[in-house]
């Protein structure tokens, strides 16, 4: 069943990109900057946190990113973060926005998510540039693992279609879940390790609390491990971490799929 469906993907991946482009082209539609919106707002909130938060710590970060600038610690984490975040919000309206294309018996209607990972993409390179530019002014040596960042994309954009294959489904039967999810994401957000470090959990927050932030947090895999393909610190990977990533990466993928395939022949009656 999840095999049938994957292939569905894959097989409309043509129409996928002319969805995305159509995407990107009718969201800018009209404003002066168009498609640059998608950088320049986050990167202005960006702005205020680094501010505010490279002043708070003013011992500096701590552990292994200790030597480490605070504006590039905060952007290797917040990459992709702002992939994950734009592609689910957007995700939780997709299907009703579209509605006149899903009410078709003949359209892939499980296409719509996808596409728009796709176009979220743009800020997702813009940053990652931003960020290795940034790593360069400040004269930090790359990373040679490397390699880690497509590794961990790939556990990302399981986890990121997972959720919006599940989350786009139900939001079409209950409205309210499109404005109770961004209020969760501002509380993952927070309890990601992205203003501040794991180590600073470890060493301030009640024992109870650090599973929340850390160990049954997902988001602080991802973000770790983008920091550790892009800045070269002293510590190996956490290869148990990688596998409980994966863990909910597949977990993500199959129970959005079978959420998605289950409650779609009821969307064209609720639309």
């Amino acid at each position: 069943m999840i095999g049938s469906f994957l292939k569905g993907i894959l097989q409309y991946r043509g129409l996928i990109w002319e969805m995305a482009k159509r995407d990107l082209r009718n969201r800018y539609a009209g404003s002066y900057l168009g498609i640059f919106w998608t950088i320049v707002v986050p990167l202005l909130s960006s702005v205020v946190y680094i501010v505010v938060f490279s002043m708070l710590m003013q011992g500096g970060l701590r552990g292994r990113y200790v030597s480490i600038n605070y504006a590039v610690y905060y952007f290797t984490g917040f990459t992709p973060w702002l992939l994950f975040a734009e592609t689910l919000t957007r995700n939780l309206t997709v299907i009703r926005t579209n509605s006149s294309l899903v009410t078709k018996v003949s359209f892939p209607n499980q296409i719509l998510p996808f596409s728009t990972f796709l176009s979220s993409l743009v800020a997702h390179a813009v940053l990652l540039v931003l960020t290795a530019g940034l790593i360069v002014y400040h004269q930090l040596p790359f990373s040679h693992r490397f390699y880690l960042i497509p590794l961990y994309f790939l556990l990302l954009f399981l986890i990121t279609m997972g959720l919006s294959l599940l989350f786009s489904a139900i939001c079409v039967f209950v409205r309210d879940l499109a404005e109770i999810i961004p209020i969760l994401l501002n509380l993952i957000f927070f309890c990601t390790p992205i203003l501040y470090t794991a180590e600073s959990v470890v060493d301030f927050a009640p024992a109870w609390a650090r599973p929340v932030f850390l160990h049954a947090n997902p988001f602080h895999y991802i973000v770790d491990g983008y920091r550790m393909g892009l800045l070269d610190v002293a510590a190996p990977v956490e290869w148990r971490g990688l596998a409980i990533l994966t863990i909910y990466a597949i977990s993500f993928t199959i129970a959005g799929a079978l959420t998605f395939r289950a409650l779609k022949k009821s969307f064209a009656d609720v639309l």
